[in-house]
This record gives C-alpha cells, structure tokens and sequence, in this order.
C-alpha cells in the first residue's frame, strides 16, 4: 500500500498545484483517507471527506469514489456500517449500469466484507462469490484465485 499512498499523494500535489481535475483530485484525496486507515492510521477528518463524495462530477467513476469512501468507513467501525452500505450499494448500482465489471466485482467483495463484519457470513459468501463469477468473466484469475480461498475460509 505504500506505494499507492505516494502516488496518491504525489497527484494531489500535482492537481492542486496545478488547479487540475477537482474531481480527480477528490478521489485520490479519498484513495489517500483509504490508504491511511488501511495502515491503521486514523488522524483522518472523516467529516471534510463527506462533501468530495457528494460534489464529485466525473460520473465514469463515481461508482469507484463510493466504493473507496466505503472502504474508509468500515475500517473507522461499527458507527459507520450504515453509510458504507449505502456507499456500497450507489457503487455497486453505478458500476452496473455503466458496465464496469472489474469495478463491480471489488464493489461485490467490499459487501461481502460488510456482510462478514456484521457477521452474515452467508451473506457475504454470496456477495464473495458474484465478484467471483465477475472476475472469472474479466478474466481477473489472480482475483479469482484470492477471494475463492477467501471462500473456503467462510464455509
């Protein structure tokens, strides 16, 4: 992950430098807050990410946004579980109308790991393995290959 937090880092930089992009910027302001609480860091404003969510105008990956905010929520805990389903489900919708199914899927896995922190594993076997079949069908096996072990786990 690190390297994605530098990248990520390096292009808010460069798109608030340079007044580029708000919107690109937005996400990788939220793609840096996914990072972070990934690595367990938590000085993270939750609050002022609310709004680059909302205000995001580049439809083609609005879907993505979600699915990273998302994300960020369900690694602050169980007050947040509510907000990152209904991420979850915009993602999951927005990706599928659009036809972005590598997107799709992970929005799938990101559910079933709601479902699995709710403890509704089947639940999340199911949503596990729709991203499954989507990765199978993009031809994703290194995905494929993850999230059936993953599978097993569940069972």
């Amino acid at each position: 992950m690190l390297w994605y937090h530098q990248k990520n880092m390096i292009s808010i930089k460069l798109l608030n430098d340079n007044r580029l992009f708000p919107s690109l910027m937005n996400l990788s302001k939220i793609g840096l807050a996914r990072d972070k609480v990934m690595n367990n860091e938590r000085d993270i404003d939750l609050e002022s990410l609310i709004p680059l969510v909302a205000k995001d105008k580049l439809k083609f990956h609005d879907g993505l946004i979600q699915r990273y905010f998302a994300e960020t929520l369900l690694n602050f805990g169980d007050q947040y579980f509510s907000e990152a389903e209904k991420l979850i489900n915009k993602a999951i919708d927005s990706d599928k109308q659009k036809g972005i199914m590598w997107h799709l899927a992970r929005d799938y896995a990101t559910y079933a790991e709601w479902f699995k922190q709710k403890s509704d594993l089947p639940k999340a076997r199911e949503n596990l393995s729709k991203a499954v079949e989507i990765f199978k069908d993009c031809g994703a096996d290194g995905w494929v290959k993850k999230y059936k072990k993953e599978l097993v786990s569940l069972s």
